[in-house]
């Protein structure tokens, strides 16, 4: 979940207030109405449901964890939506009783397929954000073909009707990723101006006897190729600074101008440190990221510890520490180091070079296209310093 502050539309250079703290909730875990061929969690049908006593801890854990600090919930699967309207009114009416003076945010993660007029009234009433999962044009889709333009689309028009603006969130993968423009242009044309595009990478444990990578991992067919990934992003990078800045915002581009201003990025996966955004399943269990939903990185329940403690309990803050701390040698000497900082650690999984800390699968692919788009974001950066819009470098891109 990206949390950039869209530069590529401003004309001042400001350096943005203390950051919400973040909670990724999933009320009825991986279960999803779709059976998308790339997704391990959709299909699942098991009965996840969280219940009102775990959502009351929950929100009012939130809220009591840190008094002074605004809070974002957002709500995630799986398909979340199949827990029913009910719930989130029932979230709604928990973070007014607890909120205080403290602003509170709600995003909603969905496919779109199930969204009709009741649901797009409850997320315009209650100011929900909205983040839809498209992975490009039909064609482009899960070999199933289950969440095609079809399903997607009078979700995306009841979303309009009631002027919520939304974003897009993308999974590049080896599939997809040989059609960059295709999707880009895609997803503008269904009314999409906030983009993430975020690498699938779903790795797998290989049997001793076959083992190339650090602790036995490897990236699954599907998963995007590092310079595949690379190379999607550069392509998209190209069309979108001719054309498009300051009216499609997209996160990772941000984030880089973001660091190349403020010498920090804006995405969670860039940062120096992994971000404090606990994830919290239907039965209450927390863990420390929703990329590690497993044994060693729960953190405890709901119903055993309050919020506060766990945010606060040493092995969370060993976990945000450990993407710095575990650096590898290459990561430090390498030139864009202050806008990829590694990546996310669950992508690290190459051998290092004479041993040392794993790198980052993606590493060839961060590289190429930061050392590509250095140029233009250095542009957009004088820009902004000078008080015009990032937009102005669009003059100056060639065509």
């Amino acid at each position: 979940m990206s949390q950039a502050i869209f530069l590529t539309a401003a004309r001042t250079v400001g350096r943005p207030g203390c950051a919400p703290l973040q909670v990724l909730a999933r009320p009825v875990g991986g279960a999803c109405n779709l059976r998308c061929s790339l997704c391990p969690e959709a299909g699942n049908r098991q009965d996840a449901r969280m219940d009102e006593g775990t959502l009351e801890a929950l929100v009012r854990g939130a809220l009591q964890a840190q008094d002074e600090r605004d809070v974002h919930f957002a709500w995630q699967g799986g398909e979340a939506t199949l827990r029913g309207i009910d719930f989130f009114r029932q979230a709604l009416a928990l973070q007014r009783q607890h909120a205080g003076d403290r602003t509170v945010r709600n995003t909603l993660h969905t496919n779109g397929t199930l969204l009709d007029a009741e649901w797009a009234a409850f997320l315009a009433e209650g100011g929900f954000g909205v983040t839809l999962h498209i992975d490009g044009p039909p064609e482009l889709q899960g070999a199933a073909q289950d969440a095609g333009s079809d399903l997607l689309r009078p979700g995306i028009e009841h979303l309009k009707a009631r002027g919520i603006a939304f974003q897009v969130q993308t999974a590049v993968s080896a599939r997809n990723a040989q059609h960059p423009l295709a999707v880009y242009r895609y997803l503008k044309s269904l009314g999409a101006r906030q983009m993430q595009f975020v690498p699938l990478v779903q790795a797998r444990t290989v049997p001793a006897g076959e083992r190339r990578g650090a602790r036995g991992i490897e990236p699954s067919r599907c998963s995007v190729g590092s310079v595949a990934y690379g190379r999607f992003l550069t392509t998209v990078f190209g069309e979108w600074v001719r054309r498009d800045v300051g009216s499609v915002f997209v996160h990772l581009f941000d984030s880089a101008l973001h660091a190349w201003i403020h010498g920090h990025p804006s995405v969670c996966s860039f940062g120096e440190t992994c971000e404090p955004k606990l994830a919290v399943e239907p039965d209450g269990s927390v863990y420390a990221c929703e990329r590690y939903l497993d044994e060693d990185h729960c953190l405890g329940r709901l119903s055993e510890q309050p919020f506060a403690e766990l945010l606060a309990a040493r092995q969370q803050r060993a976990f945000e520490a450990a993407k710095r701390d575990t650096l590898s040698a290459q990561c430090r000497r390498c030139d864009v180091l202050a806008a990829c900082r590694g990546g996310c650690p669950r992508h690290r999984f190459l051998h290092a070079p004479g041993g040392g800390p794993a790198e980052s699968y993606l590493c060839t692919g961060y590289r190429h296209f930061f050392r590509s788009v250095a140029p233009h974001i250095r542009a957009m950066a004088t820009l902004l310093r000078q008080g015009r819009p990032a937009s102005d470098v669009m003059r100056f891109a060639p065509r």
